[in-house]
């Protein structure tokens, strides 16, 4: 049977059609699809045979506040040329304007964005508002840089969903002391759903952090997250709050903090006296850590020792 060709895309009721009903009616669609040889920063990008290479190109397309969205055609493996592979900083500036994937996996998504043939950091900055970002990779792993940012938002009611956020993914990054896989800060209110972050491929050997507040990030809300590092040092932490970077709240519910290598990190999370606001786990684990932290945290439906609760069997390999 012969295929069909809808050179307008397909709709449902007024709604594209893209694999997750997650953007609202009105904007532009554009298709990024780096693996495919028609593809080019040249094209229109309006349907996925006239697709672009870099999210670079379909940002400067899009019109803020409209809902345009880009559309990252993943493929089969996360070589240099099936990535989206940005030469500099990927600044993510035009509000209501949203990345959307087509891997569904929760981890190293074969729909990725890397700095591959370029030093820089963060891999992704982004100062929008209102933005949905799903269903994809970011892996910041340039062999010769050392501090390293895989994403750093300073953006306002973002929402996230089945992201894997992946930082230090080369030896100088995950040795040197300032490496995050992400950044937060400012009036944030941002959401996190389902997404992973770090990495366990390379050993982090300093005192980085998986994700670190900065200036008063505001109520932000990790939900069913994964947290994952491999450490051959007892330094790294997975959330790092120090005084007045947090307003209100930070909150984890049901989230997983692993570490998987023989040396247990000395605290899932180091959070300042004078933090500005509450860090507040709610139904969270830890495994190869020797307790959540060394200050009292707020636990709700964890052992009454906060310092130590919700600490898991150790991982096999730990």
């Amino acid at each position: 049977m012969p295929t069909t060709d809808f050179p307008d895309g397909i709709t449902s009721y007024g709604l594209p059609v893209t694999g997750l009903n997650l953007i609202p009616p009105g904007g532009t669609i554009y298709y990024v699809w780096p693996g495919n040889s028609d593809s080019s920063d040249g094209n229109t990008g309006l349907a996925p045979d006239k697709a672009l290479v870099t999210l670079s190109a379909a940002h400067s397309k899009m019109t803020a506040n409209q809902n345009d969205v880009a559309v990252i055609i993943g493929n089969s493996s996360a070589s240099s040329t099936n990535v989206v592979s940005e030469t500099a900083t990927l600044t993510w500036s035009k509000n209501l304007c949203h990345i959307i994937g087509t891997s569904y996996n929760k981890i190293s998504h074969r729909c990725s964005i890397r700095a591959v043939t370029n030093d820089f950091t963060p891999l992704v900055s982004v100062t929008a508002d209102g933005c949905v970002f799903a269903n994809f990779h970011v892996f910041h792993g340039y062999a010769t840089a050392e501090t390293q940012i895989a994403w750093a938002e300073t953006g306002q009611r973002n929402a996230h969903f089945n992201l894997h956020i992946g930082g230090m993914g080369a030896q100088l990054a995950a040795d040197a002391a300032g490496s995050r896989s992400l950044t937060l800060s400012g009036d944030g209110e941002r959401y996190f759903s389902n997404c992973t972050f770090g990495l366990d491929s390379v050993d982090r050997g300093a005192a980085n952090a998986t994700v670190e507040t900065l200036a008063a990030a505001t109520r932000d809300i990790f939900e069913d997250c994964l947290f994952i590092a491999r450490c051959d040092a007892a330094t790294p932490l997975h959330v790092k709050v120090a005084v007045g970077t947090i307003d209100r709240f930070l909150i984890f519910k049901r989230c997983l903090f692993l570490n998987f290598k023989g040396t247990e990190m000395t605290q899932v999370m180091s959070v300042a006296a004078s933090a500005g606001g509450e860090v507040i786990l709610v139904d969270c684990n830890h495994a190869g850590a020797a307790e959540f932290s060394a200050g009292d945290l707020p636990l709700q439906n964890q052992p009454a020792a906060a310092a130590t609760g919700g600490k898991l069997a150790t991982v096999a390999g730990a």
